[in-house]
């Protein structure tokens, strides 16, 4: 969904919230990837936003974030997927 239909619904699914979080960081500036991963090495079953950090400079830093996850922190992500692949914007 486009970012103004995912905030008229009041979120989305993983596509959609990580479509909305990656413009909104790159409209304050920050350098954004997408995270693609598998859990069982075949199918490509769930993606969330990265935020580069720093904003500015060498990248040292990747902040996951992933609100379609009831109950886990900001900055949680998949500590072990079968596979992954990360796409910069």
């Amino acid at each position: 969904a486009t970012v103004q239909r995912t905030l008229e619904a009041g979120g989305g699914d993983c596509d959609d919230d990580a479509v909305l979080f990656a413009s909104l960081f790159q409209s304050l500036g920050y350098n954004v990837s997408l995270r693609v991963i598998s859990v069982d090495n075949q199918y490509w079953a769930h993606i969330y936003t990265l935020i580069h950090l720093p904003k500015v400079g060498p990248l040292r830093y990747f902040f996951p974030l992933d609100p379609t996850e009831p109950g886990r922190p900001v900055g949680w992500h998949y500590p072990n997927p079968a596979a992954q692949r990360d796409f910069q914007l």
